[in-house]
């Protein structure tokens, strides 16, 4: 991977800078010292784009990818949570909703 960036001089000129990207997670330790809890789904994708199949296909590691944001960011879980809880007020609110019970 590359990451390009753009740096400005005081001339006014623009010059590219070229960095090369090292696929590294800041240290693979959680809070209280063991292994961070998403480490694990870090290695399993950093695995993932190292081998064969990862570099030939782009799409080979999506999966990984997806664990390894997921538990990044939580987006997945956070939606989910959220549909329960509007599905929590219609309900509350005497409305059948969605349930299909």
């Amino acid at each position: 991977f590359l990451l390009r960036r753009t740096r400005k001089l005081v001339s006014g000129a623009i010059q590219p800078i070229q960095r090369t990207w090292k696929f590294t997670m800041s240290s693979g330790f959680g809070r209280k010292g063991t292994i961070g809890r998403c480490f694990p789904f870090f290695a399993s994708y950093k695995e993932c784009i190292q081998s064969e199949e990862g570099t030939q296909q782009g799409r080979a590691c999506v999966m990984e990818r997806e664990d390894y944001f997921e538990c990044l960011h939580h987006k997945k879980e956070y939606a989910r949570i959220y549909k329960i809880k509007e599905q929590m007020k219609i309900e509350a609110a005497g409305g059948k909703g969605d349930g299909g019970h």
